[in-house]
Protein backbone atom coordinates (compact mmCIF):
# COMPACT_ATOMS: atom_id res chain seq x y z
CA UNK A 1 0.00 0.00 0.00
CA UNK A 2 0.79 3.72 -0.82
CA UNK A 3 0.55 6.05 2.38
CA UNK A 4 -0.22 9.58 0.44
CA UNK A 5 1.49 12.92 1.73
CA UNK A 6 -1.68 14.26 1.95
CA UNK A 7 -2.86 12.08 4.94
CA UNK A 8 -5.68 10.63 2.87
CA UNK A 9 -6.37 6.80 3.25
CA UNK A 10 -4.09 4.02 1.67
CA UNK A 11 -3.52 3.30 -1.94
CA UNK A 12 -3.06 -0.29 -2.81
CA UNK A 13 -1.24 -0.86 -6.08
CA UNK A 14 0.62 -4.26 -7.23
CA UNK A 15 4.26 -4.39 -7.79
CA UNK A 16 3.20 -5.23 -11.48
CA UNK A 17 2.42 -1.25 -11.83
CA UNK A 18 5.84 0.18 -11.05
CA UNK A 19 7.63 1.05 -14.12
CA UNK A 20 10.63 1.75 -13.11
CA UNK A 21 13.13 0.04 -10.17
CA UNK A 22 12.78 -2.66 -8.43
CA UNK A 23 11.19 -4.71 -5.54
CA UNK A 24 14.01 -3.89 -3.41
CA UNK A 25 13.90 -0.21 -3.98
CA UNK A 26 10.25 -0.32 -1.87
CA UNK A 27 11.11 0.29 1.16
CA UNK A 28 9.65 2.70 3.60
CA UNK A 29 10.18 6.57 2.72
CA UNK A 30 11.04 5.77 -1.02
CA UNK A 31 8.59 9.04 -2.82
CA UNK A 32 6.40 7.33 -5.28
CA UNK A 33 4.12 9.13 -7.99
CA UNK A 34 0.95 7.67 -9.65
CA UNK A 35 -1.90 7.78 -11.67
CA UNK A 36 -5.37 6.30 -10.02
CA UNK A 37 -7.27 3.32 -11.85
CA UNK A 38 -9.88 0.77 -11.64
CA UNK A 39 -9.52 -2.18 -10.13
CA UNK A 40 -11.65 -4.20 -12.51
CA UNK A 41 -12.14 -7.24 -10.83
CA UNK A 42 -12.89 -5.59 -7.21
CA UNK A 43 -14.45 -2.14 -8.91
CA UNK A 44 -12.40 -0.15 -6.22
CA UNK A 45 -9.97 3.27 -6.93
CA UNK A 46 -5.73 1.61 -6.95
CA UNK A 47 -2.44 3.01 -8.09
CA UNK A 48 -1.51 2.20 -12.18
CA UNK A 49 1.66 3.97 -13.55
CA UNK A 50 3.94 3.72 -10.54
CA UNK A 51 7.14 5.65 -10.71
CA UNK A 52 9.50 5.66 -7.89
CA UNK A 53 10.55 8.94 -7.62
CA UNK A 54 14.12 8.13 -6.39
CA UNK A 55 14.27 4.12 -6.23
CA UNK A 56 16.56 3.37 -3.00
CA UNK A 57 17.37 7.03 -2.38
CA UNK A 58 17.02 9.08 0.79
CA UNK A 59 18.02 6.24 3.49
CA UNK A 60 20.77 7.02 5.65
CA UNK A 61 23.24 3.97 5.74
CA UNK A 62 23.16 1.68 8.46
CA UNK A 63 25.59 2.19 10.77
CA UNK A 64 28.03 -0.42 12.00
CA UNK A 65 26.19 -0.83 15.99
CA UNK A 66 22.67 -0.87 13.95
CA UNK A 67 23.76 -3.82 11.76
CA UNK A 68 25.60 -5.68 15.24
CA UNK A 69 22.43 -4.78 16.94
CA UNK A 70 20.06 -6.40 13.97
CA UNK A 71 22.75 -9.25 14.20
CA UNK A 72 22.30 -9.68 18.12
CA UNK A 73 18.74 -9.78 17.64
CA UNK A 74 18.25 -12.59 14.75
CA UNK A 75 21.22 -14.57 14.99
CA UNK A 76 22.71 -16.12 11.96
CA UNK A 77 25.30 -18.51 11.03
CA UNK A 78 28.70 -16.81 10.58
CA UNK A 79 29.05 -16.76 7.35
CA UNK A 80 26.03 -14.90 6.62
CA UNK A 81 26.85 -12.31 9.15
CA UNK A 82 30.37 -11.90 7.57
CA UNK A 83 28.23 -10.82 4.41
CA UNK A 84 26.01 -8.36 5.95
CA UNK A 85 28.75 -6.69 7.80
CA UNK A 86 30.53 -6.16 4.39
CA UNK A 87 27.89 -4.98 2.07
CA UNK A 88 27.28 -1.42 1.50
CA UNK A 89 26.03 0.74 4.19
CA UNK A 90 22.74 1.67 1.82
CA UNK A 91 21.89 -2.10 1.73
CA UNK A 92 22.52 -2.71 5.50
CA UNK A 93 19.88 -0.32 6.11
CA UNK A 94 17.32 -2.04 3.38
CA UNK A 95 17.96 -5.45 5.19
CA UNK A 96 17.36 -3.50 8.79
CA UNK A 97 14.25 -1.95 7.58
CA UNK A 98 12.78 -5.15 6.44
CA UNK A 99 12.46 -6.37 10.15
CA UNK A 100 12.85 -9.16 12.17
CA UNK A 101 13.99 -12.49 11.01
CA UNK A 102 11.98 -14.14 14.28
CA UNK A 103 9.43 -17.04 12.40
CA UNK A 104 11.52 -17.72 9.82
CA UNK A 105 12.35 -21.25 9.41
CA UNK A 106 15.90 -20.45 8.44
CA UNK A 107 16.79 -17.50 9.57
CA UNK A 108 20.63 -17.33 7.68
CA UNK A 109 18.91 -18.40 4.32
CA UNK A 110 16.20 -16.00 4.42
CA UNK A 111 18.94 -13.02 5.29
CA UNK A 112 21.41 -14.57 2.26
CA UNK A 113 18.46 -14.00 -0.33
Amino acid sequence: YITPDDGSGQVFFHFRAVLNGTESDMIPGVKLKYEMGLDRPSGRMKAVKVLLDAPGAGFVPATPDEVEQFLALNPVEESVQAHLRSVDPVVQRMVINRGSLEGARDPSAMLSS
